[in-house]
């Protein structure tokens, strides 16, 4: 798996996304979701899933990016 081949573990890993397929790819995976709404996919079907963290602006998830 690509957590061997870099030498991490998945609570070093998260992954930012705006669709159904990004949640389930990362939910599969056990990794954190960050959802964002300005990205291709629809806002209102990423506000409706169980996402980790979200965010309506690259403010604000940089900021929270600078924290990990």
């Amino acid at each position: 798996m690509i957590f061997t081949y870099y030498n991490s573990r998945k609570t070093q890993a998260v992954l930012i996304g705006d669709s159904k397929t990004d949640y389930l790819t990362v939910t599969n995976a056990g990794i954190d979701v960050y959802g964002v709404t300005f990205g291709y996919g629809d806002p209102e079907v990423a506000r409706s899933l169980n996402l980790t963290y979200f965010f309506d602006r690259m403010k604000e998830l940089k900021k929270a990016m600078a924290k990990c």
